[in-house]
């Protein structure tokens, strides 16, 4: 099976009283999977001034699932001798997670927890707002606006058409959304890193006549 590995550290130096500390501290993993569970060992240390070991972290997480995931977590810290156990399920579909959970530790400390997340983004044309299991602050957004234009001057006016059912692409980002009964669509959830091209599929089109009154824009989402 797939294995990984990694490592950091960090160095610090302090001079309080003309007397210079150094600290030198460093943190190593190693995860992979194993007949579908996902596992990771976490170790951090201290190699300055003094050798030691601080922390210890096991995790196995395992799809029971299309849209319900298991968690267990152990966790140790060497230096109080405190032990915490965790067991959790993370539900989640395309509107909202909800993440149930349960712990126990070394002073005999239950704790029963239960956090959700979900994100809103609204639209600016049809001023409905779309609901995700994910957080979409960070994230930008497109709002496009399809109709049948009869006299041809790129504008909405009297006499043209809104068109339903019309799906609306961003290429790089590779999002899809349809247009409603105003001929209102709304892309969300766009990252920010990238620009991306929005554009009709005609594939789409009810009449296969219809052509685009331009190829598409390029677009650089903003957060929020």
């Amino acid at each position: 099976k797939k294995m990984a590995f990694g490592s950091g550290l960090d160095y610090s130096v302090s001079d309080v009283d003309s007397i210079t500390t150094e600290s030198l501290s460093g943190m190593s993993f190693v995860r992979g999977s194993l007949l579908g569970v996902i596992w990771r060992g976490t170790a951090e240390y201290n190699l300055k001034p003094e050798q030691e070991f601080t922390q210890y972290q096991l995790m196995l997480q395992r799809r029971l699932s299309k849209e319900l995931d298991g968690k267990f977590t152990v966790k140790h810290k060497v230096l109080s001798n405190y032990t915490q156990e965790e067991l959790a399920l993370e539900w989640h579909n395309k509107h909202i997670s909800i993440s149930p959970s349960i712990a126990y530790d070394t002073d005999n400390t239950v704790a029963a927890l239960v956090a959700t997340r979900f994100g809103l983004s609204y639209d600016p044309y049809s001023g409905n707002v779309a609901m995700s299991g994910r957080g979409l602050a960070n994230n930008g957004g497109v709002s496009a606006h399809v109709f049948l234009d009869h006299d041809g001057d790129n504008v909405f006016s009297e006499g043209d058409e809104n068109l339903e059912l019309v799906t609306i692409e961003a290429l790089q980002a590779r999002r899809t959304a349809s247009t409603d009964e105003s001929g209102n669509a709304f892309l969300y959830n766009l990252p920010t890193s990238m620009a991306t091209d929005v554009r009709l599929q005609e594939s789409s089109f009810f009449d296969p006549f219809w052509v685009p009154g331009f190829a598409g824009i390029s677009v650089h989402p903003r957060p929020g």
